[in-house]
C-alpha cells in the first residue's frame, strides 16, 4: 500500500513539474514599457532541448500515476 502511494504521489509531482514547465515554455513573455507592454523573449528558450525534456517529464509523471491507479495490491 505504502509504494502504491508512493508512486501515486511522485507521479502526480513529476507530471505537475512538467506541465508547469510546458506551460512556461509557450506562454507569451512581455515586459512593461510605459503604457504597453513589449514582447520579450522567452528566459528558458536559453536551456537547449528545454521543450522535449519538459514533455518527458510531464509523460512519464503521467505515466507515473497511471501506473499507481491500476496498481493491483496481493494476489487474487
Amino acid at each position: 500500500m505504502k509504494l502504491k502511494l508512493s508512486v501515486l504521489v511522485v507521479g502526480v509531482v513529476v507530471a505537475l513539474i512538467g506541465g508547469i514547465l510546458v506551460f512556461l515554455l509557450n506562454v507569451e513573455w512581455t515586459v512593461p514599457f510605459l503604457f504597453w507592454d513589449v514582447p520579450a523573449p522567452n528566459p528558458l528558450r536559453i536551456i537547449p532541448y528545454i521543450e522535449p525534456l519538459s514533455w518527458i517529464v510531464f509523460a512519464v509523471g503521467a505515466v507515473l500515476f497511471v501506473a499507481g491507479l491500476l496498481w493491483k495490491e496481493g494476489g487474487d
